[in-house]
């Protein structure tokens, strides 16, 4: 699998909020496309601080080489609005539902990174995985590469303070090993499962 963001590119110049909104159009009809071919299992805004990172995405493919091709009809990534930046991972956590047409929910994303990517630093599933089932993360996304993101979760939770909290507990972040980084997180509505 491939876990990428969609990342904050050239800035729109010249086109104007119509064709803004156009494009937009186009972006979530390619995401639908992409997930009714069975390739797309998870994508939504996220709210990174720093405003680069604008979403994520989920792909169920092999490796990051050639995952462009799945995005030529984005016109945000073919005019370069949006740009690509992927992980390969591995999923040991993937309790998916089935996305609505319409509607979206809020979740929380946390996103582990160590501080050199020479650091043989790894996030602690065990701990995620021991949480009681109301609490586990839906989604835990390992970095199956070296590179500074360890690990991704996403929580059905949208108490950000929270899992604020509940991340700084992780031993490899009480030690320093990885920072974590908390943000809101949007995904269609039904997109994660249940807790079971």
């Amino acid at each position: 699998m491939v876990f990428m963001f969609f990342v904050a590119g050239k800035p729109r110049g010249k086109f104007d909020n119509d064709q803004i909104q156009q494009m937009q159009a186009a972006h979530l009809a390619n995401l639908r496309a992409r997930h009714r071919d069975g390739v797309l299992k998870l994508a939504g805004p996220c709210a990174d601080p720093d405003q680069k990172k604008r979403g994520i995405v989920l792909l169920d493919v092999k490796d990051a080489q050639g995952i462009e091709k799945h995005f030529v009809e984005d016109p945000f990534v073919e005019h370069g609005l949006l740009t690509i930046e992927a992980v390969p991972v591995s999923a040991p956590i993937l309790d998916l539902g089935e996305p609505e047409e319409t509607g979206i929910e809020e979740h929380t994303i946390v996103l582990f990174r160590a501080r050199d990517r020479a650091l043989k630093a790894k996030p602690s599933e065990a701990y995620y995985a021991q949480l009681p089932a109301s609490e586990r993360p839906a989604v835990a996304l390992v970095a199956t590469k070296p590179g500074t993101l360890r690990m991704a979760l996403i929580f059905r939770e949208k108490d950000v303070e929270g899992i604020r909290k509940l991340v700084a507990l992780d031993p490899a972040v009480a030690r320093g090993d990885l920072t974590a980084e908390v943000w809101q997180q949007w995904l269609p509505a039904g997109s994660l499962a249940n807790p079971k």
